[in-house]
């Protein structure tokens, strides 16, 4: 089911925050990304926090003070202040391989204390796990064609990244990511904003959260195309791996991306 635009854009100002809500070692983290993916970026040249506002993370309110978005807060935000806003918060990454005694080997949480709580970090952190050479790492380790391995690590990307971006963070149950074996599951809550068809077809792009998708394209995830799940599709296909499930469910409305590999 899809739905209008019901919740502010992520471009918000929280006027009664400041700077102290986020994290500069997460900001910091990033803008060494950026410098990676382009380094001649204007934007690079500016201190804190005018590189900050110029990417609509910082904002200045009436009173002229700089004050955290939406999407600055969620992005780069310490967890308790996030949750202040959000109170559904929650990012869930679990690892439920065999020999799990309470149904996981491994699992993170944006409360659990184990990284600051933002989605930048979980984002990050997932995608080690994920990508990262050893037992843990997810489909790279199964291909039958090596030729496609960027292709892989892109489609897992740009699933991880969907995740974020699209999610609706005043919904229930957060974002849940589980790894099993074979099965890489992903879920966030909120409705479609447009048909599943056209979603599936390419195209056509409307973020939930537009500037949360914009500083994650700005270090080379994801682009204006709407072509990101066409490209998990075809890397899937290319390893000759089950066909990608993508649903949408409701009560409460989440939208969920399974992906199987053997």
């Amino acid at each position: 089911m899809m739905e209008g635009r019901k919740m502010p854009y992520d471009d918000v100002i929280m006027e009664k925050l400041d700077i102290s809500a986020l994290c500069m070692e997460t900001i910091e983290r990033y803008r060494s990304c950026m410098k990676g993916q382009t380094p001649d970026a204007p934007c690079l040249k500016l201190l804190m926090p005018e590189f900050l506002v110029r990417l609509s993370v910082l904002k200045r309110g009436n009173k002229d003070k700089p004050s955290p978005t939406i999407a600055g807060l969620l992005m780069f935000g310490k967890e308790s202040f996030i949750r202040e806003e959000f109170p559904n918060y929650f990012l869930d990454y679990r690892e439920e391989l065999q020999g799990g005694k309470l149904g996981w080997t491994y699992r993170m949480t944006s409360d659990d204390g184990t990284f600051n709580g933002n989605i930048y970090e979980y984002y990050n952190n997932v995608m080690g796990r994920l990508v990262a050479h050893g037992n843990h790492e997810f489909a790279v380790n199964k291909m039958k064609n090596e030729d496609g391995r960027d292709m892989v690590v892109n489609a897992l990307k740009e699933a991880v990244s969907n995740a974020v971006i699209h999610a609706d963070y005043y919904g229930r149950q957060g974002v849940v990511i589980r790894k099993k074996e074979n099965l890489l599951t992903i879920s966030n809550p909120g409705r479609l904003l447009i048909p599943k068809e056209e979603i599936l077809a390419g195209g056509i792009s409307d973020p939930r959260n537009p500037t949360i998708f914009k500083l994650f394209n700005m270090i080379g995830v994801g682009d204006r195309a709407g072509s990101g799940m066409c490209r998990i599709y075809e890397a899937w296909k290319s390893q000759s791996w089950p066909k990608p499930v993508f649903e949408a469910s409701a009560d409460p409305y989440r939208v969920s991306l399974r992906l199987e590999v053997y």
